[in-house]
């Protein structure tokens, strides 16, 4: 199953050369074009998921070998993985990043561009994105903490969650509902990173909310632990 994922990845990274590549080349001319770094766009299209993915797989994979688990991953699996890589999605991404450059990338704004910027005027204190990024992932979350509090329990109380087909309504709301907000609050400046950094407010309060989780299971087990330790050593014979 890893090995399919990790296959479909790879020969999806076509996919994201062209888009990184034509997405690039919107941005410069033709004079410009020769002091561009799109050779490092495309690099950090290739490496940058999979090496933060790598780092954190080798971190959690040197754990469990180190208390000798049955989910330690063998150095054969993990040299197809970086075989697959190397083989397969970097030629990829360096395909798609050319055709992207030079089949795609076309100025289809919908209006002129001016050379000279004009300033942006500041608008009221509940318009800034220090306020307004916090707020808007607060209906997003609350749309699904509840069935995030069922996934969190399976992780680290090892319950079995499955209710699947909820969770997919479930997901299905909060793209509706972050959706809705971006289009109604893009407009906060800068407005071209307004609606990642809104959306990514709802990753936080999730990320928040596992770390709650986490402590409060950690500090059950341990408690139980050493009330079972207590009434098993008063039970016995003195």
């Amino acid at each position: 199953m890893v090995m399919t994922f990790i296959t479909c990845y790879a020969l999806s990274a076509i996919v994201a050369g062209y888009q990184s590549g034509a997405y690039y080349k919107q941005y410069f001319s033709t004079l410009e074009e020769k002091n561009s770094d799109w050779q490092a766009t495309m690099l950090l299209t290739c490496f940058l998921l999979p090496l933060s993915t790598g780092i954190i797989f080798l971190v959690l994979n040197a754990v469990a070998a180190y208390h000798d688990t049955s989910n330690t991953m063998h150095l054969g699996a993990i040299f197809k993985m970086i075989s697959v890589f190397s083989f397969v999605a970097f030629p990829l991404v360096v395909g798609g990043t050319l055709l992207g450059r030079h089949l795609g990338g076309t100025n289809d704004f919908p209006c002129r561009v001016n050379t000279i910027p004009r300033p942006i005027p500041s608008g009221p204190w509940y318009t800034m994105p220090i306020v307004v990024i916090p707020l808007t992932g607060v209906l997003p979350f609350g749309s699904i903490f509840i069935e995030m509090y069922f996934i969190f329990t399976s992780f680290w109380n090892y319950k079995f969650y499955y209710v699947y087909g909820f969770m997919m309504l479930v997901y299905a709301i909060l793209m509706v509902v972050s959706v809705s907000e971006i289009c109604c609050f893009s407009s906060v400046s800068p407005w071209f990173y307004s609606p990642l950094r809104l959306f990514a407010s709802v990753i936080q309060y999730s990320f928040l909310s596992n770390l709650l989780c986490l402590n409060a299971t950690f500090f059950v087990v341990i408690s139980n632990g050493r009330v079972r330790c207590c009434i098993e050593r008063s039970a016995q014979p003195s």
